[in-house]
């Protein structure tokens, strides 16, 4: 892809998402910047496992290739991007996907026909069993069963994203893990995947049975560290919860940072 096409490309992908194309270019040319010095300084050493091991394909790929048939649970599935990540890295894997939001599902189901063992499941896992508010907000990877706290969390930690707006609120399914596999004949989970926008701890919480029994290998999970909605899990809750069932913390993937330096949110794989 040339220049030209690079450019238009930027400026079509800011319309088509309603980001602040003016903010967006600033960031990108920012981060140019910021690359050229880090890499014109001699006194820096790149250091070549940190830039592989805070790659998730890479960690991914090491956990999967240890079976032909990983079975994997993915808990957030959105429209179905980590369908593709897994099919990809191993074709012969068994995924199960779970998304409650029907837009979403539909999506997601629609990518799953294309891979065989795929199979989504319209509802979303948590710590009790029945119907609860999901928050629909206007950036489909926002939306949550947690509300969003007052302001404007998003484009307050994000220089390149507008204000995330609620656009309804409806009752959906949840189940616990441990009550849907009762349903399954699954005998181990070789990786449980949460990315439920703050609502992680509570799918864990559905799951003591499992992770008592060590019938979960690896977990990876999404932690924003930074305040965006309301009774979200911190790292120091989800660390504190599966260190007391044995689990480990084996790698940060996919980091995100701010401007200045801040973390805002990460990828923690967990294993035993």
């Amino acid at each position: 892809m040339n220049f030209i096409n690079c450019c238009i490309f930027v400026i079509l992908h800011c319309v088509m998402n309603k980001f602040n194309y003016k903010k967006y270019l600033l960031k990108k040319l920012r981060k140019l910047k910021s690359s050229f010095n880090y890499f014109l300084n001699d006194k820096i050493q790149i250091n070549f496992n940190v830039i592989r091991h805070t790659d998730s394909l890479y960690q991914l790929s090491n956990i999967l290739k240890r079976k032909s048939k990983s079975v994997i649970l993915d808990v957030g599935a959105h429209n179905g991007e980590t369908i593709k990540k897994i099919k990809t890295i191993s074709a012969k894997s068994i995924v199960h996907s779970f998304e409650p939001s029907a837009e979403n599902y539909e999506r997601a189901l629609k990518i799953s026909k294309s891979y065989s063992q795929s199979f989504v499941y319209n509802f979303g896992l948590g710590e009790k069993n029945g119907m609860f508010e999901f928050f629909h907000n206007d950036s489909s990877t926002t939306s949550s069963f947690l509300p969003l706290v007052e302001g404007n969390p998003f484009g307050k930690y994000w220089e390149y994203i507008d204000q995330v707006k609620l656009k309804k609120k409806v009752k959906l399914k949840l189940m616990s893990l441990d009550q849907w596999i009762t349903t399954q004949d699954i005998r181990d989970i070789d990786l449980l995947k949460i990315d439920t926008q703050g609502f992680e701890l509570s799918v864990l919480k559905g799951s003591v049975n499992l992770l008592s029994s060590k019938k979960i290998r690896n977990i990876i999970l999404e932690i924003m560290n930074v305040d965006v909605y309301e009774n979200q899990c911190s790292f120091n809750e989800i660390y504190s919860f599966l260190s007391s069932f044995g689990y480990k913390l084996k790698a940060i993937v996919d980091p995100d940072y701010s401007m200045d330096g801040y973390l805002r949110q990460a990828d923690y794989i967990f294993s035993f």
